[in-house]
């Protein structure tokens, strides 16, 4: 008869992921799996092979990185799922008739840019505004999932990931930064129309991903990990 792994063993190999710096339940669980699968297997030829001992030749099978190819292939894997939720969400947003909404905004921004400009502190606050508003938002979501692995006692990497999402937005702080920069290093500060556009432009680019990372995406979070973790909200 086969010998199993007990769950006291299996508890032993969860402990024992998160020893050489594996932190999310779900790839601890992978090679968990992995793990047991190899030790079962070897017990088969050897049933008398310590526990300990078939650990450490499982272990030894992942190579001198340990287990960190694993991560970075699973990340990778969900990094590249992640981009792709973005960016379809992106498109549908902005082709849906939301996108007028945006439209509507670059076009105003453009506006009320071309009467102010000369006023610096008014521009400068329209970016502190945006970028406080961000900082606001990308707490609020860490906040929540802190609580959330603070009840279930655990970390899922992809849900790490959309709850990061507002961090895309610091790409776009390198323009507003510039713009910062300039505008205080200028005595008579002013744009010409191709300038001002530019300005809304990425501005309201700012406004739409923000959009999309806090409310669209945020609101869908439970779909998309439900698509990743499947077993996770059987018995939810």
């Amino acid at each position: 008869m086969a010998v199993k792994i007990s769950p006291e063993q299996i508890e032993r190999l969860y402990r024992f992921t998160r020893e050489h710096f594996v932190y999310h339940y779900d790839i601890q669980t992978e090679l968990v799996d992995h793990l047991c699968n190899d030790i079962e297997a070897q017990w088969e030829q050897h049933p008398k092979l310590p526990f300990e001992e078939a650990l450490h030749i499982a272990f030894k099978k992942f190579g001198v990185f340990g287990f960190q190819d694993v991560v970075e292939a699973k990340t990778k894997a969900l990094e590249k799922k992640y981009f792709k939720i973005i960016y379809t969400e992106f498109k549908n947003t902005i082709l849906s008739n939301k996108g007028w909404m945006f439209l509507s905004i670059f076009f105003t921004l453009l506006l009320t840019l071309q009467m102010i400009q000369h006023n610096i502190w008014v521009m400068l606050g329209i970016a502190a505004l945006l970028v406080l508003y961000t900082f606001y938002e990308i707490f609020s979501l860490r906040r929540n999932r802190k609580k959330q692995e603070e009840n279930s006692g655990k970390k899922y990497l992809f849900d790490e990931m959309l709850s990061q999402v507002g961090n895309g937005s610091f790409g776009l702080h390198f323009p507003l930064q510039m713009f910062v920069q300039f505008s205080l290093k200028s005595d008579h500060f002013t744009f010409n129309w191709w300038g001002l556009a530019l300005w809304s432009l990425v501005i309201t680019i700012f406004i739409a991903y923000n959009y999309i990372a806090f409310y669209v995406v945020a609101a869908n979070k439970e779909k998309y990990l439900k698509e990743v973790y499947p077993e996770r909200f059987i018995h939810a």
